[in-house]
């Protein structure tokens, strides 16, 4: 059986309550439920939905969590294909979809700063 480590409140669960990836704006809301017990975080491509699970071992896995559905929700809007897209590809994709991220929320940059320091 896996070791499950413990989880604690993060009481700084992300600040922010929408970001813009592209032209779409995404709703940040924490998950509940059976989905909160199985995943860290989700992106909901149907809904426009990033979705973060409110208990993390630290802040550093919480800003990572943020950041790694982020680039799903990137993945998605940008319409990377993985099996049509080679790796230089997606990485240029990728690396321009941070960009675009990073320029419609200025914030960011600031709080994952702060949060991976």
């Amino acid at each position: 059986m896996p070791h499950m480590r413990q989880m604690v409140d993060c009481k700084t669960m992300t600040p922010f309550k929408t970001i813009k990836v592209g032209p779409f704006t995404v709703k940040i809301k924490p998950l509940s439920g059976e989905d909160a017990a199985k995943h860290l975080g989700t992106f909901r491509a149907d809904l426009m939905t990033i979705c973060l699970n409110p208990k993390f071992e630290n802040e550093q896995i919480e800003a990572e969590t943020f950041l790694h559905e982020i680039c799903h929700a990137i993945y998605y809007v940008f319409g990377i294909k993985e099996k049509k897209d080679d790796q230089e590809r997606v990485v240029s994709m990728m690396s321009t979809g941070m960009a675009t991220v990073f320029s419609a929320n200025p914030r960011l940059l600031t709080y994952f700063k702060e949060k991976l320091s």
